[in-house]
């Protein structure tokens, strides 16, 4: 198992230990519902806005696959329809970090630079 780097941006909107309390939810959730071990994780929270980016998270042999454009097709299809049925775990974890309901959740992989995005929209909370 590999451990995930947990890399944090500026951003006035949510504070350190919430990008970081975050971050660790998302590379959780990726481990345990989607099977996918990033090799670190990104934070961006703007607002009602949240996007999580899971870098270096394809296998080796799907690395070798996605040069099949089928092939990366379904990749991408597989872990987004996965996403769609764990996806709720995620969002009542990281509405209970940020403090509202998660009111979206969406996933798109990106084989060609070996990312997922995970954009997540929140009913805003108490301002903070």
């Amino acid at each position: 198992m590999k451990d995930s780097a947990v890399t944090k941006p500026n951003d006035n909107q949510c504070g350190e230990g919430l990008r970081e309390s975050i971050a660790e939810a998302a590379g959780e959730f990726a481990r345990n519902q989607l099977g996918i071990y990033p090799g670190s994780i990104f934070v961006d929270h703007h607002g009602a806005s949240l996007t999580i980016t899971l870098k270096k998270v394809l296998a080796g042999s799907e690395k070798y696959a996605i040069r099949d454009k089928r092939a990366a097709a379904l990749i991408a299809r597989t872990l987004s329809e996965a996403f769609r049925a764990v996806a709720g775990i995620l969002k009542a974890k990281i509405g209970g970090i940020v403090g509202g309901n998660v009111t979206e959740a969406s996933l798109v992989l990106d084989a060609s630079t070996n990312r997922v995005s995970i954009f997540l929209e929140t009913e805003e909370a108490h301002d903070r």
